[in-house]
């Protein structure tokens, strides 16, 4: 990261190389239903909390807030396929969302405020984003698994005509 320009950034849930295979191996399975442009597998990821554009100057503020946070680890059961319809987007998630990764998000949000970041109106769904601009919404069976969460990341997102790329900054570990 580099000039005293913003950056866009957010934290994330990022997946061990065999959750990610996972995650392909069921966008493989869904593509000839829902259409769509499939989330490159690098890509792949649970967005705990958009930050859009942070200044250099703060980014170091924004580390510190969440090194300060510690949590047991915990898994997600990802045992729904879901649909937004604006955007278009098929998803596979957990719900209902335990206690673990809710006590998670508060403590980010908390932490954040505390230095400034405005807190989240919405609610916290864990998905993982697998389809954009999908024709349909998916009427589709599986076999629920489980997201291992052992550490969240701090993700760098650049915008290009060919996709954003994402790039990991921090990594914030449990106790």
């Amino acid at each position: 990261m580099s000039g005293d320009a913003a950056h866009r950034l957010f934290l994330a849930l990022w997946p061990d190389d065999s959750l990610r295979e996972r995650l392909v191996t069921l966008q493989k399975r869904l593509a000839p239903s829902v259409g769509g442009r499939a989330v490159i597998a690098e890509n792949l990821h649970i967005t705990l909390k958009f930050l859009g554009a942070v200044p250099r100057s703060r980014i170091r503020e924004l580390v510190d807030a969440c090194r300060g946070l510690l949590f047991d680890p915990f898994s997600l059961t990802m045992n729904r396929i879901g649909f937004f319809p604006q955007p278009r987007v098929v998803w596979v998630g957990a719900e209902p969302v335990a206690e673990s990764p809710a006590t998670l998000i508060e403590n980010i949000e908390a932490s954040l405020e505390a230095v400034g970041f405005a807190r989240e109106r919405r609610r916290f769904r864990a998905h993982c984003t697998l389809f954009r601009k999908a024709r349909m919404r998916p009427d589709f069976a599986f076999e629920p698994f489980q997201w291992p969460v052992s550490s969240w990341v701090l993700v760098e997102s650049e915008l290009s005509t060919g996709g954003p790329k994402y790039t990991i900054r921090e990594r914030f570990g449990a106790v």
